[in-house]
């Protein structure tokens, strides 16, 4: 949390001095605001049918195959990754290490796998190099690096804004990877 809060406070400061624009997804809300009471009003309109609960369980059952078949090519990649390579190289170059984290960040921003692709090859380092914290910045390090390049890159203007965002990205999984190693 100490980690999310200094990047919040790093990114405003960026957006004061000019370096980062200025966030254009805002909604602006009422100063009286109240949360809950907001909640109650909006659970009040929803639709709790059995109509409605069932076309949703069928919905989500039928958009699911998308992950279900992110899940097997990251089950397929492990399959591949543990015949070519040797548990002493694995060990060696994706371990609990600096180095070991240089190399799985290098090798997320290749792959550019999905979260649910990516968790079988991120339970592989946990299991097979003994990195947690390698494991978790594989994890985030895949998320947001799709996030980026499907939605921060084309909102980015300059060469700061290009480089700012993935280093800042980054260095929060790697700052905790390290902590956790």
């Amino acid at each position: 949390m100490v980690i999310a809060f200094l990047t919040g406070l790093l990114f405003d400061y960026c957006v004061s001095r000019g370096v980062l624009p200025q966030n254009t997804q805002q909604i602006d809300l009422p100063l009286d605001f109240q949360f809950w009471p907001e909640a109650r009003k909006q659970l009040a309109q929803a639709d709790f049918s059995l109509r409605n609960m069932r076309q949703t369980m069928m919905d989500g059952l039928v958009e699911s195959e998308m992950v279900l078949r992110w899940i097997l090519f990251g089950v397929l990649l492990v399959s591949l990754v543990r015949a070519a390579v040797s548990p002493e190289a694995f060990t060696t170059y994706l371990g609990p290490t600096l180095m070991g984290l240089g190399v799985t960040i290098v090798v997320v921003t290749i792959l550019e796998v999905c979260s649910e692709g990516s968790t079988p090859i991120a339970a592989d380092i946990l299991n097979r190099a003994g990195a947690p914290g390698n494991s978790f910045a594989f994890l985030m390090g895949g998320c947001g690096d799709g996030l980026y390049r499907d939605h921060g890159a084309e909102r980015c203007y300059s060469i700061a804004e290009n480089s700012f965002v993935p280093a800042a990205h980054y260095s929060a999984p790697g700052l905790v990877a390290r902590l956790v190693d």
